[in-house]
C-alpha cells in the first residue's frame, strides 16, 4: 500500500485516536532480515508506538526545530483530541522555506562552508 501509493508512512489509529506510525525506516529496523510474516503479523506489532505529534497550529519554526533535534523526517499532525489531521516531511519544510529565497537556495555550492578560490568551470 506504501509504495502502490508514494508514500513513506501509514498512520494507525484506534477508536479514531493516533496509535501508531509505520515508516520506511519501521520496514528496514523491524522487518528486513527477520522472517516476519507480514500477511499473519498485525501492523501493530512492528509499528511505533504513541509516536511524537505535532499539534495541527504548530509553526513551521516549531516543526523544524523538533524534527531537528529529535531526528525526525516526519511527524504526524493530531488534533486537540489526538485525531491525526496529516503528516509533515521535512522535505516539505525544505520546500516552504526554499519559495522565499529560491535563487539563493538553488544557486548554493554543494558544500556551502567551502569557499571557491576561481569561478568553476573557468
Amino acid at each position: 500500500m506504501m509504495r502502490k501509493n508514494r508514500q513513506s508512512c501509514v498512520l494507525v489509529t484506534r477508536d479514531g485516536r493516533l496509535s501508531g506510525i509505520f515508516t520506511e525506516r519501521d520496514v528496514l529496523m523491524k522487518i528486513v532480515d527477520t522472517g516476519i510474516d507480514l500477511a499473519r503479523t498485525p501492523v501493530c506489532s512492528y509499528m511505533t508506538r504513541d509516536p511524537v505529534t505535532l499539534p495541527t497550529d504548530a509553526g513551521v519554526a516549531y516543526a523544524l526545530n523538533k524534527m531537528v533535534v529529535e531526528g525526525f523526517h516526519r511527524l504526524p499532525l493530531v488534533d486537540s483530541d489526538g485525531r491525526p489531521t496529516g503528516v509533515v516531511l521535512m522535505r516539505n519544510i525544505i520546500g516552504y522555506l526554499s519559495g522565499f529565497f529560491p535563487k539563493d537556495v538553488l544557486n548554493l555550492p554543494p558544500d556551502p562552508t567551502k569557499i571557491f578560490r576561481r569561478r568553476e568551470g573557468a
